[in-house]
């Protein structure tokens, strides 16, 4: 049976997500049209950027050195 964990924060609002392969950190969509980057030791928000269009999801590359916003186009 595999590891049980929980999230160290407010979830709430919360629609997509994406967790850096060692969990080391995330980055999370919440519906205020923001994206929160959290650290996943301690929970804290790191940084937090607000956008324009509500993002559809997020991606975080395996090797964690990028990650990429989903936006469909003509969508507000």
């Amino acid at each position: 049976m595999g590891k049980e964990s929980s999230f160290p924060f407010n979830t709430q609002g919360i629609y997509a997500f994406d967790l850096e392969p060692d969990g080391k950190w995330g980055l999370f969509l919440r519906e205020n049209k923001t994206m929160s980057l959290i650290d996943g030791a301690t929970g804290l928000t790191v940084t937090t950027v607000r956008f324009k269009l509500q993002p559809d999801g997020v991606f975080i590359h395996p090797d964690g050195a990028s990650a990429l916003r989903i936006v469909q186009r003509g969508k507000d």
